[in-house]
């Protein structure tokens, strides 16, 4: 509660094109292809902190491609929930979350046991980040997941 933020009006969909090309490379380093399903019209502005949000972004994409087998896919959507909201996803079809972790994932310091040892580097902060941020946004987060299959991670933003 003590991190500053600065809501200003944001074309959402350039800030998701703009993370998915800074995590490109990575993504291309494992064989990864990353699809992004681009809104059928312009979206509405929306008040948010960018840098904050863009932490959010790196999170989550950062995570799908981390977490997605060599030559797998990740795919990245956003559009309009209704007329209040705005749905941002990212969904892998990596190793997925384990049943019995689920409910811990949004935890600080927290990392599925199937993360720790597929992937030694990481400090089980990103996801206890992501969702303070989204929080602090007036939004939600959660996540579908099927173990060896992927998960889907998604966020949910009011338009006003």
């Amino acid at each position: 509660g003590k991190l500053k933020y600065t809501f200003v009006p944001v074309q959402f969909e350039e800030l998701v094109q703009d993370m998915i090309k800074s995590l490109l490379t990575l993504a291309t380093k494992k064989n990864i292809r990353m699809e992004f399903t681009t809104p059928k019209e312009l979206l509405p502005k929306i008040k948010i902190d960018p840098d904050k949000m863009r932490d959010v972004l790196q999170n989550l994409i950062d995570n799908a491609i981390k977490y997605t087998i060599e030559n797998g896919t990740v795919s990245i959507g956003v559009g309009l929930e209704g007329a209040e909201e705005l749905h941002f996803w990212v969904k892998d079809n990596g190793i997925g979350i384990p049943d019995a972790e689920k409910d811990k994932i949004f935890s600080r310091f927290f990392r599925a046991e199937n993360a720790t040892h597929r992937v030694t580097e990481g400090s089980g902060l990103g996801l206890f980040i992501a969702q303070s941020v989204v929080k602090r946004h007036g939004g939600k987060i959660w996540f579908e997941s099927v173990l060896n299959s992927g998960s889907t991670f998604h966020v949910l933003l009011p338009l006003n």
